[in-house]
């Protein structure tokens, strides 16, 4: 099974800081205050766009990564079963070689 990478940079600068006017004395919030709500409006609904797009990469890394854990943890749990088998099967070989030696060493004593 193959997952994406998981690479996400930290892009974005979220600042919900009111813009300031550059010029007070000739602020278009002034002279025209719906341009200056809608700019407004704007500057808000990009910052919020851009942290929900971040927060979906999060979001979309996180489940990537638990599922990777997941997969991760059935290959653990698939080979301490594999190793429980060949413990026992080579505790059955070496029973059996005891049991043969012992056999020989009887039949000669």
């Amino acid at each position: 099974m193959s997952y994406p990478s998981c690479n996400i940079e930290l892009e974005y600068s979220i600042y919900l800081e009111p813009a300031q006017p550059e010029d007070s004395s000739s602020s278009s919030c002034d002279s025209t205050p719906s341009s200056c709500m809608k700019d407004q409006q704007s500057k808000y609904e990009s910052y919020t766009d851009s942290a929900s797009s971040y927060v979906q990469a999060l979001m979309t890394c996180a489940t990537t990564l638990g599922e990777q854990v997941a997969s991760l943890a059935k290959v653990i749990e698939d080979l301490a079963k594999q190793v429980q088998h060949h413990d026992e099967s080579l505790s059955h070989i070496v029973r059996k070689i005891v049991n043969h030696e012992l056999r020989a060493s009887l039949k000669h004593a």
